[in-house]
């Protein structure tokens, strides 16, 4: 091993279990390749091909190969081809299996480029029909099969002795006289080929107890051409560690290809979703050369605690490095110097930039410098080093940061970065961490379905009790419900104003009291009555549902003693209900904190029955939106009366909307608590290639809003598809059934725009979101989340 500063390494990556201390890392622009020659197999009948990885950008692929020099079979597995997963094994140079037809450019994409994933391939030609032999695997879920097809729908015959296969090669597959083309920038970790063996992914990983997919060790045996490769010796990377001997040649690869970065403790890089102008990423999306001036890049984490060190060194004849911090809370179409977000050290006279300022700083550098960084945001200070030479220490705002590289002028060579995945080159401060999920905070929150879950259920026409099938289980104290097939009215529910009383998100009207809706909060879901909103006979329906804490009692912190209040503070959200005064008054909310989100609704009869929101992201405190229409923000000093909310009391002025004297109210309050909720904007680009918003966790729940023009408030999940593109949508203003617009990548750490259309990226515009984790990204003793693909 190469690895021997713990503070590179971090804590293990889970609580216990299986580590995986290192990858191979595939630099296409070295044209690194994994070659080895294939004995005669006993079975040809079956394999197993298993392997996780990490991929860099939509152009790589990761494939097992055996090609032939003459006539006879070509066989190729291979996943990430323009986003897209397919297996193949080609006889004669025809297709003979073939499903990218379930995955296509206008379906599936796997491009989440922060995060590892795990496949599993596997054949077996006893299993009769041909969609029934082979079964692919992501995270330890099975996809569809589409179909197998082929010039004579046959089995894949294996290749016979001398023949070869090769890692990295895209999924075109072409004979040992042809050039090498498609090679990958990316990772791959604990590769296995099971010879003669259908396994399932239970031989190679499990779901932990905080629901995500971690890896076990093999235990197994590997037939004739089996073979374990980990890359664990550095100067031997295509060691088969199987007991077979069954080595790989290694081509362009030195020892530097072995890197920390791992399924179990996933590095920071380059981030390819967020960039401004043209940047090329290569060695494992850790060099960045930019095209354009005024191109930069961000990175994959965003940290708002600790103390983080990293180093950046430089090739080619670069004439304007720029290097330090960008704020992950907003992007900015600007050169990184004009940045309003950023505090950066600058190469050609050594300033410094603190959010767009410049002044005098430190010493200019040059490529054969090495600038090395240590944030500190425990006492909100930076420190740039030279040849490890301090430039000096000065304070930062308080905000959450993620490393950037850009570039001030002409474009030439590139901004290498280390995070840790090497050795540095310099010993860190004391104290300094490597920017890696094992060295993370750990989460308050490790399994958020202990505390929000979505629940999709068919509905029967009669009476059914609803369980939740997420990883844990609880009874929700608030429950959405929405029926995908129909027109049909939202239906809202909590346990303060208790089971059967439904308010409807795309509406006015005052609360019902509906005996045959929801009729009760179960220890595990709920049960339902026959009214069609909630439970028509053979139509699908999704439930939100939220942990508050029970039917709650009084809060007294306000001028207006509530009701009731039910508040979590550990999952930072509150429900309340109160009668208006029709003055300007005080309501407490119970959570500790102040709000990031307010859904007032009142729920008796009156002149204005407006759903009235507040989201710390609007222009001030006098602005609120409409849940129930498509209006962009507006101002009324009466809704909120015009005062932020505290950590102990969110304000109303003399608005029917919100305090209308002896009508009664209900109000929904969110916090945003790190790693498992976060609630934020965005500013769009109008481009197809859209802004990347991080949330630090990977999304459960996504509801956004444009607050600077008109449109609906969009809301998908990860129940309701399982895949990127995303694009099952349902509209919280509108009754109308669920759509399919694709329009935005949930991702291990946030999500990316992929979308023109206005309601979410229209050029300038502005919107606001609310979304709930799956996952945390990553924390101390915290399994890293899977890249998304199809778990849930």
């Amino acid at each position: 091993m190469v690895f021997s500063n713990n503070l590179l390494m971090g804590a293990g990556g889970q609580a216990s279990g299986y580590e995986i201390d290192q990858s191979i890392r595939f630099n296409k622009s070295a044209s690194a390749l994994m070659s080895r020659t294939f004995g005669t197999p006993t079975d040809r009948n079956k394999f197993t091909y298993a392997f996780w990885m990490k991929a860099c950008s939509e152009s790589n692929g990761y494939c097992l190969e055996i090609n032939t020099s003459g006539s006879g079979t070509d066989f190729a597995g291979m996943i990430f081809n323009g986003g897209n997963m397919a297996f193949y094994d080609y006889t004669s140079g025809s297709a003979n299996i073939d499903v990218r037809s379930t995955f296509t450019s206008a379906s599936g994409k796997f491009r989440d480029y922060t995060a590892w994933y795990h496949a599993v391939f596997v054949y077996d030609s006893d299993q009769g029909t041909d969609t029934n032999r082979l079964k692919f695997y992501i995270n330890g879920v099975q996809f569809p099969v589409a179909s197998l097809v082929g010039p004579s729908g046959g089995s894949p015959a294996w290749p016979t002795s001398g023949e070869n296969s090769k890692f990295n090669e895209n999924g075109v597959v072409h004979r040992i006289s042809s050039s090498v083309n498609g090679l990958v920038d990316g990772y791959m970790a604990d590769i296995y080929f099971i010879d003669g063996q259908a396994l399932t992914p239970a031989s190679f990983g499990e779901t932990n107890t905080n629901g995500v997919w971690v890896p076990i060790a093999y235990s197994g045996t590997f037939g004739d051409n089996g073979f374990f490769i980990d890359g664990r010796d550095s100067s031997d990377l295509g060691d088969d560690e199987s007991g077979n001997g069954n080595d790989f040649s290694t081509s362009n690869m030195g020892t530097d290809d072995q890197v920390s970065d791992s399924p179990t403790n996933n590095h920071c890089i380059y981030n390819a979703l967020r960039t401004r102008g043209t940047n090329t990423l290569s060695d494992g999306n850790l060099q960045a050369a930019a095209g354009s001036a005024g191109a930069y890049v961000t990175s994959t984490f965003g940290v708002s605690s600790g103390k983080w060190y990293w180093e950046y060194t430089f090739t080619g004849t670069y004439n304007f490095p720029i290097v330090g911090i960008m704020g992950t809370a907003l992007y900015q179409d600007a050169y990184p110097s004009q940045l309003t977000n950023a505090v950066l050290y600058y190469s050609s006279n050594g300033n410094k930039y603190i959010d767009s300022t410049g002044s005098s700083y430190g010493a200019s550098y040059a490529v054969s410098d090495k600038i090395g960084v240590a944030l500190n945001l425990d006492d909100d200070e930076i420190t740039f080093y030279k040849n490890n030479s301090t430039q000096g220490t000065f304070s930062i705002t308080n905000r959450e940061y993620t490393p950037l590289a850009g570039e001030e002028g002409s474009v030439n060579g590139g901004i290498i970065a280390n995070f840790g995945q090497s050795d540095f080159e310099y010993t860190p401060p004391t104290g300094f961490k490597a920017l890696n999920t094992s060295n993370l905070p750990t989460p308050s929150i490790s399994d958020p379905s202990k505390y929000f879950q979505p629940t999709l259920y068919e509905g029967d026409g009669s009476t059914q009790s609803i369980d939740q099938a997420g990883n844990s289980t609880f009874q929700p104290d608030w429950v959405w419900i929405k029926n995908r097939d129909a027109a049909d009215a939202h239906a809202l529910f909590d346990a303060v104003r208790g089971a059967t009383k439904v308010l409807s998100s795309n509406a006015t009207t005052a609360e019902d009291a509906n005996a045959d809706t929801l009729t009760g909060f179960e220890s595990d879901g709920f049960a339902l009555g026959d009214d069609v909103i909630v439970n028509t006979n053979a139509e699908s329906y999704v439930a939100w549902q939220w942990l508050a804490n029970g039917t709650g009692s009084s809060n007294e912190d306000g001028s207006i003693n509530t009701t009731a209040t039910s508040a979590n503070t550990t999952a930072g959200f509150s429900v309340g209900t109160y009668t208006g005064t029709g003055s300007a008054a005080t309501i407490g909310h119970g959570l500790g904190v102040a709000p990031k989100m307010i859904l007032v609704k009142k729920r008796s009869s009156g002149t204005d029955d407006a759903w009235i929101v507040w989201h710390a992201s609007l222009s001030g405190a006098n602005y609120y939106l409409n849940l129930n229409d498509t209006g962009a923000q507006d101002t009324s000093v009466n809704y909120w009366n015009n005062t932020l909310p505290t950590s102990s009391v969110f304000s109303v002025g003399a608005s029917n909307g919100t305090n209308e004297s002896t009508e009664t109210f209900v109000a929904y309050c969110f916090a945003e608590i790190s790693n498992y909720s976060s609630f934020g904007k965005w500013t769009g680009n109008g481009n197809a290639n859209g802004p990347f918003i991080y949330t630090g966790f990977k999304p459960a729940f996504l509801m956004y809003k444009v607050i600077s023009t008109t449109d609906s408030w969009e809301m998908y999940d990860t129940q309701r598809r399982t895949y990127n593109i995303y694009g099952t949508q349902l509209k919280a203003n509108l009754a109308n059934a669920e759509t399919d617009d694709a329009r935005v990548d949930l991702l291990s750490n946030g999500f990316k725009v992929r979308s023109t259309n206005t309601a979410i990226n229209t050029s300038g515009g502005t919107y606001i979101y609310m979304a709930f984790a799956e996952h945390p990204f990553g924390g101390s003793g915290i399994a890293p989340a899977t890249g998304f693909g199809i778990e849930g």
